[in-house]
């Protein structure tokens, strides 16, 4: 179980680095994608944006207004932009 009040899903590009061994991945942080927001039993899809790899995330419902969150812990989970997303 984890406790937190915010939970956000980002879609983005996963690949695995070329001729690395060791199986790491690389992960598209710069630019947006699209996602989820979970808080109070409720999901709502989201917009994120990153313009620089130093920069903070923004991150916005579909119209363009900024996401609010609720108080309190937040995670936050990438996957893959084809990746599936189930919810119970």
């Amino acid at each position: 179980q984890v406790g937190v009040t915010n939970v956000l899903v980002l879609r983005t590009s996963i690949s695995a680095i070329s001729g690395d061994t060791a199986g790491r991945l690389d992960v598209d942080l710069t630019g947006s994608g699209e996602g989820m927001y979970a808080c109070g039993g409720k999901i709502v899809d989201i917009v994120w944006e990153k313009t620089a790899p130093d920069s903070p995330f923004v991150y916005t419902y579909k119209d363009g207004t900024p996401l609010v969150f609720g108080e309190g812990r937040t995670y936050v989970n990438i996957i893959s932009t084809n990746a599936n997303v189930t919810v119970s």
